[in-house]
């Protein structure tokens, strides 16, 4: 659901809330009354809101908490998954997860981004980062960007893993 609204009557039904287009404040549908014709924000007094349904993970938290998530299949921490995996394991890969923005990207952050994100050490990360090449789950390698070497970080392996079901990684398709 996106696009401005000016006009009270052209709000879609399952809307939830508004959202201006100027300072990002959040109206309750119920304050639709309120907000005037055309719809005209309280907080700023600019024109022009977005409709936003309830279902937008974004809606459920304030502010900064509603900016950036990371997706996480519950069977990752289902410990009938066969993976066995460790709390260091799990926190690592939750943090290299939070860097994907879609299916299949790779991510890069630095060792010492992933220890200050698990509350790890930097030995501990390398330790289980390791371990997780080692075991076929995550694919690590290094590359030059620019003229600075980087971490690059595949977990393709881990999700292919555990949408075959497979204790042990399979071939990748």
């Amino acid at each position: 659901m996106s696009g401005i609204v000016r006009d009270p009557e052209k709000v879609p039904v399952e809307t939830g809330r508004l959202e201006c287009v100027h300072c990002h404040r959040q109206h309750p549908i119920t304050e639709i009354e309120e907000l005037g014709d055309p719809l005209t924000c309280i907080h700023c007094g600019e024109v022009g809101l977005v409709p936003r349904r309830h279902d937008r993970t974004a809606d459920k938290y304030p502010g900064k908490l509603g900016e950036r998530f990371a997706t996480i299949p519950h069977v990752l921490f289902d410990p009938e998954n066969g993976l066995d995996l460790t709390s260091a394991e799990l926190s690592v890969i939750i943090a290299l997860e939070s860097f994907r923005w879609r299916s299949g990207d790779l991510v890069y952050p630095s060792q010492e981004r992933i220890a200050s994100m698990t509350r790890l050490s930097r030995r501990t990360v390398q330790r289980t980062l390791d371990a997780l090449a080692a075991d076929g789950l995550i694919t690590v390698w290094n590359e030059r960007h620019g003229s600075y070497p980087r971490n690059v970080y595949d977990l393709a392996p881990l999700w292919h893993c555990l949408a075959a079901g497979a204790r042990r990684p399979l071939p990748l398709p």
